[in-house]
């Protein structure tokens, strides 16, 4: 497996399903964040492009092994591309009262109150009991902040997989300096708005109330130009102008193939055939922290975040049966999923269009207990980590479901 940075030249649109004809007025939305079908799309046409022609057998590049996409931020004092994640699910960021700063809370199982009654999330053909709630174990009436950070930082997230208590005592609404230091990752990707007219063929010239509209992506901003978590922004222009730029790109780790390789080199991605550049990257996928793997061998339990939209056959629960690896047999408990994302798209083999589904979105959380001997639960881990757990085979080498653990103690917590 390579790992390839992909870092747009220009803004760059990910279409949505909504249709973008030529009738004036019409705009052609971006989605917030590339699907994995995009990029593994982009990484098997480039891998099956030899002298600017593409000649290839469709099958033999569908199974070529691709994961992510995932962010990454350029560190220009270590001269290395940091990678980003999405935030976790179970991460809940809170408005403080009469000016308080915001404050973190984690959402866990918790024990069904006497009398309740919760469903109907019952799997009849397995046996299994009912999924546990999950919120806060104290509950706050504090409201959610309204623009939490969307993508955490490398070393913020694996904090919250191994000690998540850490993180509850950060403050992120810092002065604009400190920010970086202060809060776990960044907001979401900035979108640029662009009206563009259609001309006439031939006379090069505005066709009368022709007008369009793009959003895209922008990978290049200043971090002052970002609003902080209380939606004001408090840096002057001279703060914002002494912060250097931030340079963003799209992580991929592809599986290498003697006969489909990938050069680096200027390329087209998204909508408009908008700039990127391919470069390798230098550092491979990061592994398993020792002290995170040895927790959850101990507790015979953990969490499993999606980094990635994974596709299942019942909608928000996985088959636990594609996840069983060295006599190790999960047990589902809670499941934190928030509303599905719809993904569609074109079949170039076929020639027609994908069916609609429905993904569980990155960020989803799944808590798990764990059957086994220790040393079976370590090839367990071994087999999940950073690895995809998507039903379908085809959608795992699309980069769909690229999974995490983290550490759970597998009790049901009292509210």
């Amino acid at each position: 497996m390579t790992v390839w940075i992909i870092e747009p030249r220009e803004p760059l649109i990910v279409r949505d399903g909504r249709p973008f004809d030529p009738q004036p007025g019409v705009i052609a939305a971006t989605l917030p964040f590339p699907f994995p079908s995009t990029t593994a799309g982009a990484a098997r046409s480039r891998a099956g492009t030899k002298d600017g022609v593409f000649r290839a057998d469709v099958d033999a590049l569908k199974s070529i092994q691709v994961r992510g996409p995932l962010l990454a931020e350029l560190d220009e004092q270590q001269e290395r591309w940091q990678l980003l994640v999405p935030a976790p699910g179970d991460a809940l960021l809170l408005k403080g009262k009469d000016d308080q700063p915001p404050h973190w809370k984690q959402l866990v199982p918790l024990k069904t109150p006497a009398g309740a009654v919760v469903g109907p999330f019952r799997d009849d053909a397995e046996g299994e009991e009912k999924l546990a709630l999950v919120g806060q174990v104290n509950p706050v009436l504090d409201k959610p902040e309204q623009n939490p950070p969307a993508f955490w930082y490398w070393d913020r997230f694996m904090q919250w997989l191994i000690h998540p208590e850490h993180l509850l005592q950060i403050h992120p609404e810092q002065p604009l300096q400190s920010l970086a230091e202060k809060s776990p990752g960044i907001l979401s990707l900035p979108q640029l708005q662009r009206v563009h007219v259609a001309l006439e063929t031939g006379m090069m010239v505005a066709r009368e109330g022709a007008l369009f509209e793009t959003h895209a992506l922008e990978f290049t901003s200043r971090p002052g130009n970002e609003k902080e978590h209380d939606g004001k922004d408090d840096g002057t222009e001279e703060e914002k102008d002494r912060l250097p730029p931030r340079r963003l790109a799209l992580w991929l780790d592809v599986e290498e193939r003697k006969d489909y390789m990938i050069r680096p080199g200027l390329d087209s991605l998204g909508g408009e055939r908008r700039l990127v550049s391919w470069q390798r990257g230098r550092q491979g996928i990061p592994g398993c922290p020792a002290e995170l793997c040895k927790q959850i061998v101990t507790d015979g339990a953990c969490r499993l975040i999606l980094l990635t939209p994974a596709c299942f056959r019942q909608g928000y629960r996985p088959n636990l049966a594609g996840w069983e690896r060295a006599g190790v047999q999960p047990k589902l408990r809670a499941a934190l999923v928030q509303r599905p994302q719809v993904v569609s798209g074109w079949d170039l083999a076929g020639g027609k269009r994908k069916p609609t589904r429905r993904l569980a979105p990155a960020g989803s959380v799944f808590f798990l207990k764990l059957s086994g001997k220790p040393d079976d639960r370590r090839a367990w881990i071994e087999h999940i980590w950073m690895n995809c757990v998507s039903d379908e085979e085809q959608d795992c080498r699309d980069g769909f479901g690229l999974a995490v653990l983290g550490t759970w103690n597998g009790e049901l917590a009292d509210m």
